[in-house]
């Protein structure tokens, strides 16, 4: 078995040649991805690089959130929630070994409360992304539903 450090020094020259990292979560309330302890052991090593993380949900959790939002007051409490409760700390791998050596490894290098506001920070700016979309097709509809209604009282 290959150590954390080793990976970690591995994963760090692959991502350095990348330039960037994009992960792709299954859920926006409390996502698989981050209760995993390699893919934050992958956080980490992107937030020590300041490698650029973009976050990723399929659509349906994009819809999800959508919906969570519309409720106003009480959707983005929810979605507040759900920020504030990334805690990399708790994260699991299958092998009890494999965890506690990339535990180790987090806390040496870069450090768990710096992982959590980080992986927060790349969450709010998906979060943000998407509530810009929604606003920009909401309103386009909008608006071509006003012209058409206006190319249709010309007509009459």
């Amino acid at each position: 078995r290959v150590g954390a450090d080793v990976l970690g020094s591995r994963f760090e020259g692959q991502l350095c040649r990348v330039g960037q990292m994009v992960a792709i979560l299954d859920t926006w309330d409390n996502p698989t991805y981050l209760t995993r302890v390699w893919t934050i052991f992958e956080q980490s090593c992107a937030i020590r690089m300041k490698v650029p993380v973009k976050m990723i949900l399929p659509p349906e959790a994009c819809l999800s959130l959508e919906r969570e939002l519309e409720k106003g007051t009480e959707g983005i409490s929810r979605v507040k929630a759900a920020l504030v409760s990334v805690d990399s700390r708790n994260a699991k791998a299958h092998f009890e070994e494999d965890e506690r050596l990339v535990k180790e490894f987090i806390a040496r290098e870069i450090g768990f409360d710096n992982v959590n506001e980080q992986v927060v920070a790349f969450m709010i700016g998906f979060v943000g992304d998407q509530i810009e979309d929604h606003l920009r097709t909401v309103i386009t509809n909008m608006r071509r539903e006003c012209y058409h209604r206006s190319s249709l009282q010309v007509l009459s």
